[in-house]
C-alpha cells in the first residue's frame, strides 16, 4: 500500500496542485478495479477535507466484502450507531424499515480504522434497544453487486442470515 504525508501551506480561495504521483506508482501492480485512492487534508491533526478516487467504473469495482460492525446505544430521541469496517466499505446504507424515523447520514463510505457515527431519530413511538438492533439493516455496495456462485441474483435484498451459499 502506497502512503505519503507532506506538510503544506494552502492559500485561501486558491486552487493548486500540491502533489503529483504517477498512476503506476499508486497502483503498484495491483488490479485497478480493486484499488481506492484516499486523500485527507488535516489541519491541526483534524480532518477538514477528504476525497476518494476509483480507477474504474463503480459497477466494475472488485472491492472486498467488508465486515461492518455497529455499536448501537440509546440517546435522547433515538439511537446512536457507531460503525466500523475491517475493509473499505463503499456507499454504506442503513435502514430500519419497521420504524418511523430518519438517519442523520446515509450512503457514506467506511474507511478501515475510522469510525462513523450516525443517529437514528425516532418518531413519537418509543422503541426498545433490542428491537431496534434486530431491525437495523446495514448494506454496502459490495452487497449490492455480490453474486452467489452459480447464480445471477444479487443478494442486496436478502437478510444476513441468507448470505452464505453452498456450491454444487
Amino acid at each position: 500500500m502506497w502512503s505519503e504525508q507532506e506538510d503544506i501551506e494552502v492559500a485561501p480561495l486558491n486552487s493548486k496542485s500540491y502533489l503529483t504521483v504517477p498512476v503506476k506508482t499508486l497502483l503498484a501492480r495491483n488490479d485497478p478495479k480493486g484499488v481506492v485512492f484516499l486523500t485527507e487534508l488535516l489541519v491541526g491533526g483534524k480532518r477538514v477535507s477528504s476525497n476518494e478516487h476509483f480507477f474504474g467504473a463503480y459497477k466494475n469495482l472488485t472491492l472486498p466484502r467488508p465486515q461492518i460492525t455497529a455499536d448501537v446505544l440509546p440517546v435522547r430521541g433515538g439511537f446512536k450507531i457507531t460503525l466500523t469496517a475491517d475493509k473499505f466499505a463503499r456507499v454504506v446504507y442503513l435502514a430500519a424499515p419497521k420504524y418511523d424515523g430518519s438517519f442523520t447520514d446515509n450512503y457514506f463510505d467506511l474507511i478501515p480504522g475510522q469510525k462513523v457515527e450516525v443517529v437514528f431519530r425516532t418518531g413519537a413511538t418509543a422503541i426498545a434497544l433490542s428491537d431496534f438492533r434486530k431491525q437495523l439493516k446495514i448494506r454496502s455496495m459490495a452487497d449490492a453487486f455480490y453474486v452467489s456462485p452459480g447464480s445471477e441474483q444479487s443478494v442486496l435484498n436478502r437478510p444476513p442470515s441468507q448470505r452464505s451459499w453452498r456450491t454444487k
